[in-house]
């Protein structure tokens, strides 16, 4: 039997906490859905879903050191490296895993996927995100790859970060994209605590791609991982022109359902009621409060 279809909705930007608000509804509702007996309207909520949207500025960091109910010295260290961060026009939320930073350029994608109805455990759903992303990369003309730590990078910099999270075998939480995101940003932090390590993003990648062509700096006869050597100069440019959130979005979509190897349609085509509900979710006062 063929894997199940998914059906993506872009959201445009949504704030980080409302976004993760909706990701646990979404999840409870598919998991009551799955519990209840009745065919009726829980049954709307039990489909495999993509969501992309963009972050406003916005710094997240793990949770685990704010456990202690005592306020300890790495208590007083993070609440002033909150105020830093605020100071720079960021949101900051103690949500995530190592510090890291989503905003404006960068595409965002919250799978909500059953991962059995694609026969994938844990780390192969991971790796299967990774290929796809790579896959996105290489369309742009750029020699992405897996590395040891998770994400997708192209030589030592970071193009796409993962991190997922996933209850009773569906998932959330997902990756983030660099399209043509404002890299300042990261000057501010260690990304993902990788010390000696960059971020790059499509646009920034093809400037510089399209620069080394321009300057003639390729050797033929060596060999470097970061770059595409069949591009040519017109065709950097070009895509460098579309290096944005927009772009971006039917050419992951495309790559993931050739890795998932099931169809990706638009959620209000192929679940109307379900696209509904979420912009019914999105309207919330819970959700707007978040």
């Amino acid at each position: 039997m063929a894997p199940p279809s998914i059906g993506y909705r872009y959201l445009g930007t949504v704030s980080y906490r409302q976004a993760l608000a909706l990701q646990r509804a979404l999840v409870e509702y598919r998991l009551a859905a799955r519990r209840s007996t009745r065919q009726g309207s829980e049954r709307v909520w039990d489909h495999n879903v993509l969501l992309l949207l963009q972050h406003p500025p916005v710094y997240t960091t793990g949770i685990r050191r704010f456990a202690q109910r005592n306020p300890t010295k790495e208590d007083s260290d993070a609440e002033a490296e909150r105020q830093r961060l605020e100071q720079l026009g960021a949101q900051y939320t103690r949500r995530g895993g190592q510090i890291t930073f989503h905003g404006p350029g960068q595409l965002v994608g919250y799978p909500l996927l059953d991962i059995t109805e694609y026969k994938l455990g844990v780390r192969h759903y991971v790796c299967a995100l990774e290929k796809a992303l790579i896959a996105a990369c290489h369309r742009y003309g750029l020699k992405a790859d897996a590395d040891k730590e998770t994400g997708v990078w192209i030589g030592n910099h970071k193009i796409a970060a993962i991190g997922i999270e996933i209850r009773r075998y569906i998932t959330s939480h997902g990756f983030a994209l660099n399209c043509n995101t404002d890299l300042d940003w990261f000057k501010h932090i260690i990304p993902c605590g990788l010390e000696g390590r960059g971020v790059t993003s499509i646009a920034q990648a093809l400037r510089e791609q399209q620069q080394r062509h321009a300057n003639g700096q390729y050797d033929m006869h060596a060999h470097d991982d970061r770059w595409d050597t069949n591009v040519d100069v017109e065709d950097a440019s070009r895509h460098h022109s579309m290096a944005t959130v927009e772009h971006a979005i039917p050419v992951v979509v495309d790559a993931m359902a050739e890795q998932f190897q099931c169809p990706i349609q638009p959620l209000e085509q192929m679940a109307p009621a379900l696209s509904r509900s979420i912009d019914e979710l999105l309207l919330e006062p819970s959700l707007q409060q978040v």
